[in-house]
């Protein structure tokens, strides 16, 4: 799939195309929580982190509200100085988010913003950047695939910590989330 702007005209036309499946319109979304762990089956003596020796090497790719890349949990302490041959991912020079602040852990960061501009020209982005700005981005990636934090636990919960790569796409902001902006960021998972 991917995702496009398109007149009702050109939508015509292609829906005329060979090879053509469907077509959905853009829409709001809205930020869920569930216990990610749990839905995902990722915990089960036959889910993903057992069958991937608890995520080593694995790369996550978190589409979310973007990512605090100073914060403890993304140092890179502890992790081989390798980056998996399979990535094909880049990190982005942006607004308030260097290059420098990916390493071994955080391997990844994008941002995707056309969708909400393209229902809203008149719309001003504060932060075209990768850069987490309300908490919640850092904190989900954090769960699936933070690095270990002396003296941070939840009644003796964090035991283990995921030796898993971290890749994160920013497609929700303050000033509005769409789908596009959704799609793009998962055709990005690509590894």
């Amino acid at each position: 799939g991917f995702s496009v702007v398109l007149s009702s005209e050109e939508l015509k036309a292609n829906k005329n195309t060979h090879g053509f499946v469907a077509a959905y319109p853009d829409r709001n979304v809205t930020i869920d929580t569930t216990d990610t762990s749990e839905f995902l089956s990722l915990d089960s003596s036959s889910g993903l982190w057992h069958a991937s020796n608890f995520r080593e090497d694995v790369i996550m790719g978190v589409i979310d509200i973007g990512v605090w890349p100073e914060s403890e949990g993304f140092k890179d302490h502890g992790m081989t100085k390798k980056i998996p041959n399979k990535w094909k991912g880049s990190c982005e020079e942006v607004q308030d988010f260097n290059t420098s602040m990916c390493n071994f852990k955080l391997i990844g960061a994008r941002y995707f913003n056309k969708g909400v501009i393209a229902a809203n020209s008149k719309v001003k982005i504060n932060m075209n950047s990768t850069r987490d700005t309300s908490g919640h981005g850092t904190h989900t990636s954090s769960i699936v695939a933070g690095n270990y934090v002396n003296g941070a636990s939840y009644f003796g919960y964090a035991k283990g910590v995921a030796r898993a790569r971290l890749s994160m796409y920013k497609v929700i902001f303050y000033e509005g989330r769409v789908a596009l902006d959704v799609l793009a960021g998962m055709d990005q998972l690509h590894y």
